[in-house]
């Protein structure tokens, strides 16, 4: 999945079953993504390539994000 992720093209999006939740990503540009979450109350947070893949790596919690 990170790989089909990492290299959509610009302006199209993928489903990203994470944990329980799936979520919506969508490649906004170059290097930034968002990521929309709809369980509940839609919720974004807008991530660099860097950060998607410290999400796929371990290294970046999808709790630590900024969501609005």
């Amino acid at each position: 999945m990170k790989d089909k992720i990492i290299n959509l093209s610009i302006g199209e999006s993928i489903d990203w079953k994470f944990g329980l939740t799936t979520r919506e990503v969508y490649r906004i540009s170059k290097n930034k993504f968002e990521i929309n979450e709809t369980c509940g109350i839609w919720i974004t947070a807008i991530v660099t390539k860097k950060q998607m893949n410290d999400l796929f790596n371990g290294s970046l919690s999808i709790r630590e994000l900024k969501w609005n």
